[in-house]
């Protein structure tokens, strides 16, 4: 809906960790009327054909927000996944552990090291292949499917828990200086809990309902 801003308040609630930068606040409307062309019906931006596309032809405006347009959230994940697998590689490669021993020589932090960078390589490329996927199915005119969009939600939750695993891999070799507030890596730790938080990133939901899709239920979420 569009409001007119002197028609709201904005309360000041947002006190959250990982996300105090979105300063989401609430916003408060009383007795206020919204005519229908300030409202967007979601049952329109499933895809293909849109108010959108239909001033403006570019593929983009046929994409499904709420499937593809959920990268919005996945995207953030995979740049802090990647930034804290930099730092922690840029850390360790100077370090020396008791007795003398570089970090970088220990087989484990070789180990952890490459497994959060596989992680994190096979999100990207999940989430590419997503946008990919929805942008030549946006051209050709054609409308994805409700098992096509689930597919998309999914994988985007799934890429956020890739992420995750990585984050928390890593976590072991930042040691107790990554236990201070104003550690880089206390900051990726903080912030990629909070992405996978978000409902199109929460895999307990999105795995749920794209299972009952593939078996041909009703979706749990009326927007997909």
């Amino acid at each position: 809906m569009l409001v007119p801003k002197q028609d709201f308040t904005i309360e000041d609630d947002w006190f959250v960790t990982g996300l105090s930068g979105t300063a989401s606040k609430s916003i408060v409307l009383s007795d206020v009327f919204v005519p229908e062309h300030r409202v967007l019906d979601t049952q329109l931006i499933t895809g293909g054909p849109s108010p959108g596309s239909a001033v403006n032809p570019n593929p983009l405006y046929r994409v499904p927000p709420w499937s593809v347009g959920t990268k919005v959230f996945s995207g953030p994940a995979l740049g802090i996944a990647r930034g804290a697998l930099d730092l922690i590689e840029d850390e360790l490669s100077g370090r020396v552990s008791v007795g003398a021993v570089k970090m970088s020589d220990i087989p484990t932090v070789q180990v952890r090291i490459a497994e959060a960078g596989a992680e994190i390589d096979c999100a990207e490329a999940v989430l590419l292949k997503d946008c990919d996927d929805a942008m030549r199915i946006a051209a050709s005119g054609e409308r994805p499917s409700l098992a096509q969009r689930a597919r998309w939600r999914r994988n985007n939750a799934f890429a956020g828990q890739l992420c995750l695993r990585a984050v928390e891999r890593l976590h072991p070799l930042v040691g107790a200086r990554g236990l201070h507030r104003d550690s880089l890596f206390q900051l990726a730790w903080r912030d990629i809990h909070a992405a996978v938080a978000q409902i199109t990133m929460a895999w307990d939901i999105q795995a749920v309902n794209a299972g009952r899709i593939q078996f041909w239920l009703p979706s749990l979420d009326p927007r997909l």
